[in-house]
């Protein structure tokens, strides 16, 4: 199965939409077959008033789902929320640790290498351990730490 990342606003319009385009057609045909039973000697006809009130719902749904797709857009982009917390891995670490730890770390949980980020390194026990004190979403960290615990995880099997 294919997760397709939907937000509740957007299946709310998307909804809609469906709604509006699926009954307000036969609602409008309903209320001008009402009509037909008057004459026409004006010229009238009933069935454009209802063209353009469907026209008119419609680009509000449209509109409206749009807007919820900016707001989502705008929420997608907002700083996730930030934990802190540490881990004991190997020592001495290479100089380019913190980039490596961001990366194996953002392969190991799915999540993004810029959304992981080192705060501090601590070497213990003369150098063989460092704690490392970095920063990621809840998620990520709660991830990273059972995975740090785990010798047969992703993580611990890794570049680290």
């Amino acid at each position: 199965m294919v997760n397709v990342g939907f937000n509740g606003a957007m299946v709310s319009a998307m909804a809609t939409l469906m709604f509006a385009l699926a009954v307000l057609p036969t609602m409008a045909d309903l209320d001008t077959k009402k009509h037909h039973h008057h004459h026409h000697k004006h010229g009238h006809h009933h069935g454009h008033h209802h063209k353009a009130a469907l026209k008119q719902s419609v680009a509000k749904v449209v509109e409206a789902h749009t807007k919820a797709k900016a707001n989502a857009t705008f929420a997608a982009k907002a700083t996730p929320p930030r934990q802190q917390g540490q881990i004991l891995v190997n020592g001495p670490l290479p100089h380019n640790f913190r980039q490596l730890f961001a990366q194996s770390v953002a392969q190991a949980t799915g999540s993004k290498t810029e959304d992981v980020k080192v705060l501090s390194t601590q070497p213990q026990n003369h150098g063989h351990l460092d704690t490392v004190v970095f920063e990621a979403s809840p998620a990520t960290l709660q991830a990273t730490q059972k995975q740090a615990a785990d010798p047969e995880s992703k993580l611990a099997r890794g570049p680290l």
